[in-house]
């Protein structure tokens, strides 16, 4: 009777231990996701393009300041024409996490410049300037959301 009862005990305590060392064994850590070389290439490839397009902003806010309407037209039709294909370029290369912001920013770069496309056309001045500020720092902003790895300084 007292080796049964005996066994019992050492059953019941060894559940207990391996009950508090299980609840104690802590989560599992994950990983996180980092881009594969082949990422990095493609995107290295593709950002340049991005980057010249950011340059010539300049273009497009002295035109707006000089009110030259059909040179900041010209601008926006001429070196940003491809800019959708080279961001989504951009965009694809990017982890599954990261592209939905990177899309968002994108598209409303994209929006910005149409705005000011559609302000240079009707002339007005406030407009165009109020849009290309958003364009400037939508640009910014997609730029920072890339890996580290390929962000400009």
């Amino acid at each position: 009777m007292l080796l049964s009862f005996l066994r019992t005990c050492v059953t019941w305590s060894l559940v207990a231990l391996l009950t508090f060392l299980a609840g104690c064994a802590g989560p599992t850590i994950k990983v996180a996701p980092t881009y594969s070389a082949a990422q990095v290439t493609q995107i290295q490839r593709d950002l340049p393009a991005v980057l010249k397009a950011q340059v010539r902003l300049t273009e497009l806010a002295e035109a707006i300041e000089a009110q030259e309407w059909q040179d900041a037209i010209d601008v926006i039709h001429g070196p940003f024409g491809d800019l959708r294909e080279r961001l989504s370029r951009v965009t694809r290369s990017l982890l599954a996490e990261d592209q939905k912001e990177t899309v968002a920013t994108s598209r409303a770069l994209l929006d910005d410049l149409e705005l000011v496309d559609a302000a240079a056309h009707d002339k007005n001045q406030p407009l165009a300037l109020k849009a290309y500020d958003a364009a400037v720092r939508d640009f910014q902003t997609f730029l920072e959301k890339l890996p580290a790895a390929v962000r400009p300084a």
